[in-house]
């Protein structure tokens, strides 16, 4: 058993300088180049961003039941036992596959004109279900779809239309 007490240490002095924000704040809207305070300063100050994806983290199994039983003395995290045994981590994981799909084939759509599929004898409508069927077919389709490597992407999509329009 561990017990932490806390106890009061006397440092020196600390002197913070008032932060000067440099920039133009009276820029124009339609420039890109948006000057965002708080980013600057957390890039002068080394402050991590938030998470691009704040999601709660799945109970597995192996990790969160199985190996603090090994330990000695034995720990077991009831609500990851609850979560296991219910289905709700299955259920949770396989929800953030779908939105990591969805997001995945959004932006390879919003990359990629309508006008390449239905060249291709793909029709409007089934174009998500195209990248979807991609999806699938290639593991090494996701890979790429993180490097955000387009032209990599395409000739993926151009080895998946001869099977997807045969199937």
């Amino acid at each position: 058993m561990i017990s932490l007490i806390r106890i009061a240490a006397e440092i020196e002095e600390v002197n913070v300088s008032p932060v000067r924000l440099t920039g133009d704040l009276n820029q124009d809207s339609r420039n890109l180049t948006r000057f965002d305070p708080v980013e600057q300063l957390q890039r002068e100050i080394g402050v991590p961003g938030p998470p691009e994806k704040p999601r709660e983290k799945v109970a597995d199994a192996k990790e969160d039941i199985l190996k603090p039983l090994l330990r000695i003395p034995p720990m077991v995290n009831v609500q990851a036992v609850y979560d296991v045994i219910s289905g709700r981590a299955k259920k949770k994981k396989r929800l953030y596959r779908y939105e990591d799909l969805q997001e995945n084939i959004a932006w390879i759509q919003s990359k990629v004109p309508a006008d390449y599929f239905t060249e291709m004898d793909i029709p409007a409508k089934e174009i998500p279900e195209f990248l979807q069927y991609s999806y699938s077919q290639r593991p090494d389709f996701i890979k790429y779809i993180k490097a955000r490597n387009v032209s990599k992407i395409l000739l993926l999509l151009e080895e998946t239309f001869p099977i997807y329009l045969n199937r």
